[in-house]
């Protein structure tokens, strides 16, 4: 072959085979640095900072792990071995599969796929062990067969990145897992909620409350700030009203611009003057004295609450209470439905509290941390990637034991009563 084929466009691929000869098959742990230089960072674009190997060994963890670059959530995880054969041939594969991907829960609420690999073999299967990509190298004769087409291709840089591009850096760019939930595509319940994976979901809600306080604080200073906005409008008007006397056309004008006000500024009225004045002088009675405490407790309950009506939903879906609407086909029945709100993830939710208030009508009563769910599009973004991590889990198995644990474990340190 001439020299020109041997240069830059194979340079990777290249300098990976050759450390895996000259010490990448020393060990396993041996074998991650190669792996995550070369192949994960050199071939597929990932950062350093994307990528975590199991640099002790450490069992029951994944070889290693790689991070979206769309939002850094868990993209992949990772399941090497020294010997070819033990991925390529599919009884011990599958036996790998089942004692340690499953045994071991490698699979998270994030995870989007599951790469099996060796030195020469590369496998990437979905959360439902389905292959989607997979290519074994032949150094030897300079090429390497995509296992799903049966095609040979020049084991060259280019050719090998495109082989596995599903599990690229630019392809987490495009985060297909949200596209697939969105259409109602991708198959939910693939971690059955036992103790052993409650600290799964654990991390889950963990994620959506800090999410969710996130979001509410920022919503907070902005309606807290419209109030400052409308207020010396509305005592203006009242000044204006006392000034015009009997004048039956002014008055009308000026009722007609206090209504316009309180109705544009409605959320930020009910909040201001109705719903925090409510909770702080309720929650003056547990002990709160600032007021940056008393906004710490009304954010953070705003969050519990608004997680914790998502969670019931999930809970009524899967034991058969109410139909799918957040998760499997629920997603993609919403937006086959609608034309306009598509992505209104807080419109799909008003649907699915409407049913299961039929359920169990208390959590969902008119409260004073409703404001939450009057948001912009950033509160759908955040929906979707919470309603994601859910749509993981099946709770058709949860029985009242389990459902204790999950509420003593997911309990808010600041909490109503």
């Amino acid at each position: 072959m001439p020299a020109a084929v041997l240069g830059e466009p194979r340079v990777r691929i290249r300098t990976y085979l050759n450390e895996i000869e000259t010490s990448g098959r020393a060990s396993e742990v041996a074998f991650y640095t190669p792996l995550a230089v070369h192949v994960f960072r050199g071939l597929l674009g990932y950062r350093a900072v994307d990528c975590f190997i199991n640099q002790t060994g450490e069992a029951g963890i994944p070889d290693a792990r790689v991070l979206s670059h769309h939002d850094r959530s868990e993209w992949a995880v990772c399941e090497a071995k020294l010997h070819d054969a033990d991925i390529r041939n599919e009884r011990r594969r599958h036996r790998i599969w089942q004692e340690q991907v499953v045994g071991h829960h490698y699979i998270t609420s994030e995870t989007v796929y599951v790469i099996m690999c060796a030195p020469l073999t590369f496998r990437v299967y979905d959360v439902r062990e389905q292959l989607v990509a997979g290519i074994d190298l032949h150094p030897s004769q300079n090429v390497f067969i995509d296992v799903r087409s049966g095609a040979t291709h020049p084991l060259q840089d280019q050719p090998v990145r495109d082989a596995l591009r599903v599990i690229s850096a630019a392809a987490s760019l495009e985060a297909p897992q949200y596209q697939s939930f969105r259409t109602g595509a991708l198959e939910g319940g693939y971690i059955p909620l036992s103790r052993d994976t409650v600290d799964m979901l654990h991390r889950a809600f963990t994620f959506g409350l800090e999410e969710l306080r996130r979001y509410c604080r920022s919503f907070f200073v902005i309606l807290r700030d419209q109030h400052e906005e409308v207020s010396p409008l509305l005592r203006q008007v009242a000044q204006q009203l006392d000034d015009a006397g009997t004048d039956p056309q002014l008055r009308a004008r000026l009722h007609n611009r206090q209504r316009y006000l309180r109705r544009k500024y409605r959320v930020a009225l009910q909040l201001f003057e109705q719903d925090f004045p409510q909770f702080q002088h309720d929650q003056t009675y547990a002990g709160t004295a600032t007021q940056a405490h008393f906004e710490d407790i009304f954010v953070t309950d705003a969050a519990y609450i608004a997680l914790t009506r998502v969670f019931f939903v999930r809970i009524c879906e899967d034991i058969g209470l109410t139909t799918r609407k957040v998760s499997n086909q629920g997603p993609g029945v919403w937006r086959n439905f609608v034309q306009h709100i598509k992505d209104e993830y807080k419109d799909l939710l008003a649907v699915a509290y409407r049913d299961a208030s039929r359920v169990y009508s208390r959590l969902f009563e008119e409260t004073v941390f409703d404001w939450s769910g009057e948001g912009n599009g950033a509160l759908n973004a955040i929906l979707e990637r919470i309603l994601f991590r859910l749509n993981a889990f099946s709770f058709a198995q949860v029985d009242r034991d389990l459902l204790g644990t999950i509420y003593q474990y997911f309990r808010p340190k600041y909490s109503i009563s």
